[in-house]
């Protein structure tokens, strides 16, 4: 869905967090879960932690409008259905 670097997003808690709405510790438990699936999908679209690549957390969200982002893809992968209540 991305056309660059400047629209693509880290999976990160705080993303899924604000799409679920759930708590950032079943988010953090998912993440642990999935850890290897989140490390080579960042690694793949160069956004892995630079400086531990065992690490899923990632920075690469870092000065970008992820708001814009998450709206997007609440609206074409979620049917409007993501966020908390209010968000939007």
């Amino acid at each position: 869905m991305a056309t660059g670097d400047g629209d693509r997003l880290a999976i990160t808690n705080q993303a899924l967090r604000d799409l679920s709405g759930c708590n950032g510790l079943l988010v953090r438990d998912w993440i642990e879960q999935h850890k290897d699936e989140i490390i080579g999908h960042s690694s793949k679209f160069c956004m892995e932690n630079k400086k531990d690549l065992s690490n899923p957390a990632s920075y690469a969200n870092k000065g970008k409008d992820t708001d814009k982002i998450l709206l997007l893809i609440n609206d074409e992968f979620l049917s409007g259905e993501g966020f908390k209540a209010g968000r939007n």
